[in-house]
Order: C-alpha cells, then structure tokens, then sequence
C-alpha cells in the first residue's frame, strides 16, 4: 500500500519511517520536517477548501454587517421619509459602526482570555462546528427580521442589531484562536492559503453587495438576497470541517492532537511571556495598526460621499454603489494584491522595518481620511474632495496594511520557534485587547468631522 492507516485514514510517511502506531505520535520535530517532504497529495482539495473557507469565515459575519452600508441607510434613515440623504446622515446612521465596533470590544476581549486559556480542553473539530454552528444560526436569525418594518422601533432595531453581532463576536475569538492554533501545525502554504480567504471575505461581501443592488431597487430584497448567501457560506464552511477528518493531508499534519483533554495541561503565563518575547516587533506593529484603525477604514471610510452627489441626483453610481465599490471593493482589491507582497521575517533585527511601515501608515496616513469629503461634518474643512484623492489615500492605507499582515503572520512561525502555537495565540489576544480598547475612540473620531 502507499501509506499507512492512522485513525481509519491514510498517513504517508517513508519507509524508513514507518514506527509502531503506539510511538508514532511521539516523532520529534526534526522527524515531523522530514515527514513535510513526503506528505500526501490534498486529494479532492479538502484541506485547500478547508483553510480558504475557514479563513473566509473568520471574517465574513462582520464584513458582511459592515458592507450593507444601503439597508444600514435605509432602515436608519429618517422615518418620517422614504428617501435616504447620505451628506445628513441620523446619528443612528453615522454612527453604527463605530457604536457596532464598541459592542464587540469586551464580548471579545473576554471569550479571547477565556478562549486562549481554556480551548485547549476541546478538540479543534469540535471547536470548529460549535463556533460556525452558532455563527450560522445567528445569522439566520438576523436574516430572518430583513423584511420585517422596523421604522416604529427604529432605536430598538438599531439595539437588536448590535446586540447580534456583540453575541456573534463571542463566539468568534474561539473560531479564531481555534484557527491559529489548527494552522500552526501546517506548512506556510496552507497558512497562506486561509489568508486569502481571510482576505478575500471582504471582496466577496462587497461583490455580492453590488450584484444584490443590481437585481432589484428595494434595500430590504438587496438584504435578504444578501444575508441568506452569507448563511450558505457559513454552513458550508461547517460541512467542510466536518468532512476534514477525511483528508491524508490533514490528518498527516494533525495526527498527534491529544485524544484525553482531560490529561492536557493548560499553558502558563511565563509560557505566554516567553512567546511574546521572542515576537515583540511583531506585538508592537500589530498594536499601532489596531489601535488606530478607527482614525480610518472603515469607522470614517463608510461617510465618505462621492464628489457628485446630491440629495436629488439620479444617478445610481453616486447614491448606491459609490460606497461599495470604491470604499469595499475597491479597497478589498487592494487589501488582496497586498496579500502577494508579504515576507517571513527571520529575526527581531529585521522585524524592526515592519514596526516603522507600521507606525508611518498609522499615524501620516490615517489622519488623511478626517480630510476627505465624509458626511456629515461639522468641524473639519474638507482638503480632499475629489474622489480620486480619497481612493489614492485610502487604497495605500489598505496595501500597506496587507502587506505587513502577511509579513506578520508568517514571520510569527519564524521568530517564535518552538512556541509556535501560542505565538499566535499571543497575537490573537494582544490585538483584541488592543482593538477593545481603541474601539472606544471611534465615536470620537466620527464627532470630529
């Protein structure tokens, strides 16, 4: 036979390497780097779907909440018209996502903590359809109050609405961790392939939005269409990590995942400290582009007007698709060719170039969108009107982010050693902190203009 069994699934491995299943699970990480050479074709392309759609996942609930900027409009506007004005905006309007940003904040920062600590105790399979399960379920909740009126309970909508997404951003630090840990243990190729998918979670928000706005003029049909693909996404997500434990590749890589949780010690603060250590360039870039995401995309982003609006015009590119396809799009484009640029970095040295991109992008470009033709304003003169002024500014500020995301999660790997796994961790709770906390500054922002 081409390989032996392991679990009822087959397990390539060379000849010389063939041990008894007792003491298999105990090859030492030399043996595991010679095993790479030999791993099985991903036959079927299981685990190339797996890690695109689980990274297409981790960030399609929110994206999706965020990129439906016209129902947002519509079931926010004010009730005592039909017509929606995007240069005076309701306080509900121009203020969702920073208000939706706020509610995510401690929901996520605690299940992070708790996630980080205490998910080893369940399987990764287990773990993957609890969290996509109650995300799917979630989702077709909200999908389901699309058609319903809303505008004699606007304020209650508006509060029912970030309440859903403040319960879907629990579950999904458990997704997310659940997620490093998974991808630790596999080849950069596979990380890099659920980074597309993490990348392209947007761009397929977007796309889907201006198709769903081109089948009919109604924001409440353009939604339900919208929500209900979203919910196909996530259950078919489900499927595949249902399926994974059918995959040579997969069970090749993961073979030696604990089976007795209970006997499995839980990682220390000093193991965390010493993770942290050894990726801190890492941990300091990552919290300058968290901490001041709301200075930019998408808390000032999604005000953004285009320069030939007007309350009255008739054109459909002004009033519905500008903000989609210019803001979304157009920057999720960006966000994803940024994705081919990024390099593993080998030590701390050289990790310093990322920290300085980091910090120059932050805070140069970020304050750039205070200037650009977001409505309403109240304070703030407006230097850059023309549209093409806010799509060069905003399309940088997106690939240089991409960029360093990329050289950040590979390098992690490489900085980290053998403390690849809760380097990731570390990094997945450090930028929630992070974002929690600046998440608080986003109305601030928004009240600047």
């Amino acid at each position: 036979m081409d390989g032996d069994y392991l679990n009822g699934e087959t397990v390539y491995l060379c000849p010389d390497e063939r041990s008894d299943p007792d003491t298999e699970n105990t090859q030492d990480e030399s043996q595991r780097k010679l095993s790479d050479l030999v791993a099985p074709p991903d036959k079927y392309f299981i685990a190339h779907l797996l890690f695109f759609f689980t990274g297409l996942a981790g960030m399609l609930p929110i994206s999706f909440f965020i990129v439906a900027n016209d129902y947002w409009m519509y079931k926010l506007r004010d009730i005592n018209s039909d017509e929606v004005d995007l240069k005076n905006k309701t306080d509900l309007q121009r203020m969702f996502v920073s208000v939706s940003s706020i509610s995510q904040g401690f929901p996520q920062l605690i299940a992070s903590i708790l996630s980080a600590k205490f998910a080893y105790r369940i399987g990764i399979k287990t773990r993957y359809l609890i969290t996509l399960g109650s995300i799917s379920a979630l989702f077709g909740i909200f999908t389901a109050l699309v058609k319903v009126n809303t505008d004699s309970w606007q304020k209650l909508f508006f509060g029912t609405s970030i309440t859903v997404i403040a319960i879907i951003t629990i579950f999904h630090p458990l997704y997310s961790v659940t997620n490093m840990a998974f991808m630790s243990r596999f080849p950069t190729k596979y990380i890099k392939v659920s980074m597309y998918g993490s990348s392209i979670s947007a761009m397929f928000s977007a796309v889907l939005q201006i198709i769903c706005l081109s089948l009919t003029p109604s924001p409440t049909t353009v939604a339900l269409i919208y929500f209900i693909c979203g919910t196909i996404i996530m259950l078919f997500t489900c499927f595949l990590c249902y399926v994974m434990q059918y995959s040579p590749v997969i069970n090749f890589y993961w073979k030696d995942e604990p089976t007795d949780k209970t006997n499995t010690s839980s990682h220390t603060l000093k193991e965390f400290y010493e993770a942290a250590y050894r990726i801190w360039p890492m941990l300091l870039a990552l919290v300058i582009t968290t901490g001041t995401t709301g200075i930019g995309h998408a808390n000032i982003t999604n005000l953004v007007v285009s320069e030939g609006y007007t309350k009255d015009t008739k054109n459909m590119w002004y009033s519905k698709y500008f903000v989609p396809t210019v803001t979304y799009l157009g920057s999720d484009v960006f966000n994803l060719a940024g994705r081919f640029f990024g390099r593993a970095i080998e030590t701390k040295r050289s990790a310093l170039w990322v920290v300085l991109a980091a910090a120059l992008r932050s805070f140069v470009m970020g304050p750039l969108f205070l200037f650009c033709n977001a409505q309403p304003r109240h304070h703030l003169l407006v230097w850059f009107p023309h549209d093409y002024q806010y799509m060069i500014i905003l399309y940088i500020y997106i690939f240089v982010a991409s960029v360093l995301a990329v050289t950040q999660m590979l390098s992690l790997p490489k900085l980290a050693g053998d403390k690849k796994e809760l380097a990731f961790i570390t990094s997945q709770v450090v930028g929630t902190t992070t974002g929690t906390l600046a998440a608080f500054l986003n109305p601030v922002f928004v009240n600047l203009l």
